[in-house]
């Protein structure tokens, strides 16, 4: 059932495809409670959501939360038929499965983040306002985690680029903190992270932490 939201002064619309319709329902509210964000699109599967985006009055989203596993259709195996209806769309993935293999599909496949429904809905709510604000992308940590590699021996980078601070705080990310972990670690406040972040990516000229990790492993 595909439940189209009214839409309201909100800057970011954001489109919800969950078939666990209690989940759904308290997330959709959740990112209701302030003025950042309006719920344009409810459905339990790509089906339904495709047919809901093909109707002349459809609101596009420009994130999707979008589960793995649903009715009919893998929701990481829609991802890109689903951007057809706006390729800027911010497709994050939202889901309990963890594995790597998964993760690294749904990334192959035009994710632009990767979230756990083992996180709060704060923790949600937080993630995608980094990702819309900041540019930052949706990782959950525990997610990231899977994608570092385990070879304890490999070092960093890092960059003559990158200033000392900058430096640490990168081969903490390849080490596959959080940046509230960094900032818990550094003593610094997580809008300092973001800040330091945001250089990290315009100096090494990437745009995520998983390209960071990448970035690490070149000799």
């Amino acid at each position: 059932m595909s439940i189209p939201y009214p839409l309201n002064a909100a800057t970011c619309q954001i489109g919800i495809i969950e078939d666990d319709l209690l989940f759904s329902n308290n997330l959709a509210t959740y990112l209701l409670k302030d003025n950042c964000f309006s719920v344009c699109m409810q459905t339990n599967s790509v089906k339904q959501a495709i047919k809901y985006l093909n109707t002349p009055a459809a609101a596009i989203p420009d994130v999707l939360l979008l589960d793995i596993h649903l009715p009919g259709q893998m929701g990481c195996e829609a991802i890109e038929l689903i951007k057809e209806f706006n390729p800027s769309m911010l497709v994050v993935m939202l889901t309990l499965e963890d594995s790597q293999e998964r993760i690294h599909e749904s990334f192959a496949n035009g994710a632009d983040g990767y979230l756990l429904k083992t996180e709060s809905l704060s923790g949600i709510y937080t993630q995608v306002i980094n990702m819309v604000q900041f540019k930052q992308p949706a990782i959950s940590g525990a997610a990231f985690k899977t994608m570092v590699p385990k070879n304890k021996n490999s070092s960093p980078i890092l960059s003559k680029k990158l200033t000392p601070k900058e430096n640490g705080i990168a081969e903490l990310v390849v080490k596959g903190l959080s940046n509230k972990e960094i900032a818990y670690q550094l003593n610094l406040s997580p809008n300092t992270i973001l800040y330091h972040m945001k250089n990290i990516y315009l100096k090494l000229n990437i745009n995520t932490r998983v390209e960071l990790v990448k970035c690490s492993q070149k000799k």
